[in-house]
């Protein structure tokens, strides 16, 4: 396949964070300005067939001593989710979430941020926003599993936006772990109440782990008419993920839902509300964890547990 194209920038420059210079989280620094809006013309050959084409295209240029790479060394590295937009109405947005190597999401300006540039070139910056995840996606051949739908509110700027890929299965496959999705975006919402559409392209690093759940220790023996306080921790959070849980009574291999979709990781039960009457024998308590859309799961159980009367 060969392209041959020109791109020509018809808007000013958009200089990042305002003077084009921003620090990447504890990677170090980068100068970083964008064209965010090309004129793009030219021609396409695939197999010996030639078609002209023409749209619009973005182009970034970032340099500087910073090191984000998509190998994994343990967390050596920080991540980073990004995405540059263009809508209809001649307004772009760059977004960037960068995570620490603790997967925790700063609102700070060295860790990410959303730009705007207006159709008449103003441009503004703030890492005030409200990003969220909406959907993972597993790649069956890398098995890194990567956000797969978002929502941005940038309330100061009246910006309520959801985007949405056009192809899931568009996993850019390297070595040794190092496998990074990048793909076309489609995006809808309002910019200061006017509805608004167009397109985006997202380039992902992050990848998002099963749920590793720990459950506090519980003693051995219970009366049925005790109160049972569950407490557990997940061992490796991630901001990117905020994880709802439910808990199940387990009794002769039989799973029984007592609460589902907890935001808090405790739960408490009178115990002679959950067993009946007759019911003095061992069981056990499960705590599942899961994302919005219960792509990613994990599950611990507590050790066996007697109930007497």
């Amino acid at each position: 396949m060969n392209l041959d194209v020109q791109l020509t920038s018809t808007k000013r420059p958009l200089m990042v964070a305002g003077d084009g210079y921003i620090a990447v989280g504890t990677s170090g620094h980068t100068y970083y300005y964008s064209l965010t809006q090309l004129e793009v013309s030219g021609e396409l050959m695939h197999q010996g067939l030639k078609e002209k084409v023409n749209g619009i295209g973005w182009i970034d240029h970032q340099w500087g001593p910073f090191m984000i790479s998509p190998f994994e060394l343990g967390r050596t590295f920080e991540t980073y989710e990004w995405f540059c937009v263009q809508l209809e109405n001649g307004m772009q947005l760059m977004i960037s979430n960068i995570y620490d190597r603790d997967y925790h999401l700063p609102m700070t300006e060295d860790y990410g941020a959303v730009e705007l540039i207006y159709a008449n070139g103003e441009a503004r910056h703030t890492e005030h926003r409200e990003f969220k995840r909406t959907a993972y996606w597993n790649d069956p051949v890398s098995g890194h599993t990567m956000s797969m739908g978002w929502t941005l509110k940038v309330p100061e700027l009246n910006v309520d936006l959801k985007l949405s890929p056009e192809m899931i299965d568009l996993m850019v496959q390297l070595p040794a772990k190092g496998s990074f999705w990048e793909g076309s975006v489609s995006v809808t919402g309002t910019v200061d109440g006017a509805a608004v559409k167009g397109k985006a392209f997202g380039e992902l690093l992050h990848r998002f782990e099963k749920p590793e759940v720990a459950i506090s220790p519980l003693k051995n023996t219970w009366k049925k008419s005790e109160t049972l306080s569950l407490a557990w921790r997940v061992k490796n959070p991630d901001d990117g993920n905020p994880l709802n849980f439910s808990v199940y009574k387990v009794q002769d291999g039989v799973e029984t839902l007592l609460e589902q979709d907890m935001n808090a990781m405790q739960f408490s039960t009178n115990l002679d509300s959950i067993f009946m009457d007759q019911d003095t024998s061992k069981f056990s308590l499960k705590v599942k964890a899961y994302s919005i859309d219960k792509t990613i799961t994990g599950e611990a159980e507590t050790s066996v547990l007697k109930l007497i009367p």
